[in-house]
């Protein structure tokens, strides 16, 4: 059963942050092929959901994939994929989910 994905406020401006800071460094056809990946890669996770690792220490049904250097987390439940956050793997994300 193949489920949509919906992405949060908070993803959708962790992407536009990303967009931009990847076509002021690398130009906009880095940051096209960023989102033709990204676009690609919540497809295939609405198809197969569970594919990315486990995260209940940040939240119920919490799990991350990556992208390029960057890390997806979403949470999954019956029929959604919840795009949670988007952001850089190099970031301490702890910090940002081990209070929920």
């Amino acid at each position: 059963m193949s489920r949509i994905y919906e992405i949060t406020t908070a993803a959708s401006q962790d992407i536009d942050a990303i967009l931009s800071r990847l076509a002021e460094v690398g130009g906009y056809g880095t940051a096209d092929k960023f989102l033709n990946t990204l676009n690609k890669k919540l497809k295939n996770l609405a198809a197969f959901p569970f594919i990315g690792i486990a995260r209940p220490d940040w939240g119920p049904h919490h799990r991350t994939i990556l992208i390029d250097r960057y890390v997806i987390v979403y949470r999954v439940t019956d029929e959604l994929v919840e795009i949670i956050r988007v952001m850089s793997g190099y970031q301490d994300l702890d910090e940002f989910f081990i209070d929920e």
